[in-house]
Parts: C-alpha cells; sequence; structure tokens
C-alpha cells in the first residue's frame, strides 16, 4: 500500500551517504585559505591576534594562536577567506619579555590558496 512506499522512499533520502554529504565539517562548506606567517626575526613571534581588516582595537580577535615561533619558524593558520590583520608580541625566547607589539595589516584570504607574509611586513605599534 501507499504507507509501505512512503517508508521506503523515507529510508531512501535518509541514506547513509546522502547523511555523510550533507554533515560534512564547517570549514569544508566555508570557502577558506590558509596563511603562512614566517618569522624573520631573532625574537620570537607570539600571542599571534588576527583581526579583521581595521578591527584591531575596535573588536574581539577574531582568532588567537597561543604558539609562540622562533626565528625562521612560520605560523600556519586556515581561515575564511577575507582580509586580516595580524597583531603580534615581539618576545625575548630565553627570559619572556615582550618588546612591544608589531602589526601586519591587510593580509589577503583566498579560498584554497595559501598566503605568504614574513615579519619584514610589519609595522611596530609599540
Amino acid at each position: 500500500g501507499q504507507d509501505t512506499y512512503y517508508v521506503e522512499k523515507t529510508e531512501t533520502y535518509t541514506h547513509d551517504a546522502l547523511s555523510t554529504t550533507i554533515g560534512l565539517p564547517a570549514m569544508n562548506r566555508i570557502p577558506s585559505g590558509t596563511v603562512e606567517l614566517k618569522n624573520t626575526m631573532s625574537k620570537y613571534l607570539a600571542h599571534l591576534e588576527i583581526y579583521r581588516s581595521g578591527e584591531y582595537e575596535l573588536k574581539k580577535a577574531y582568532y588567537k594562536d597561543s604558539g609562540s615561533y622562533a626565528q625562521n619558524e612560520t605560523a600556519s593558520v586556515i581561515l575564511r577567506e577575507g582580509e586580516y590583520d595580524f597583531v603580534y608580541d615581539r618576545v625575548d625566547g630565553n627570559t619572556g619579555v615582550v618588546y612591544g607589539k608589531s602589526i601586519i595589516k591587510g593580509v589577503k584570504v583566498e579560498a584554497g590558496k595559501t598566503t605568504e607574509t614574513t615579519t619584514l611586513n610589519s609595522t611596530v605599534i609599540n
């Protein structure tokens, strides 16, 4: 009868393969790219905060990285497509003394691409 047909149709609709396709992790559905920030300084790069461009000191950081990066090490971050400002502390690797903050403005992230930048592109904030 019609009841059996309805059940079969529902079963087909909720098939595992279909629900697996629907249930992909969020980053697979959001256009995102990778930023690789290389530390070229003799000081450590630490307390990295990423803001949507122009929002530093206006809004909370879009992303915070708790890592610290020695000279020639690279921070790699996957971000939603857009434009961002990277703010970080310049830190003595031995003592932990913070020498001040720097900012790299206008880092562009494109879907499926990798953007490379270095601390040479930064401006000292304080």
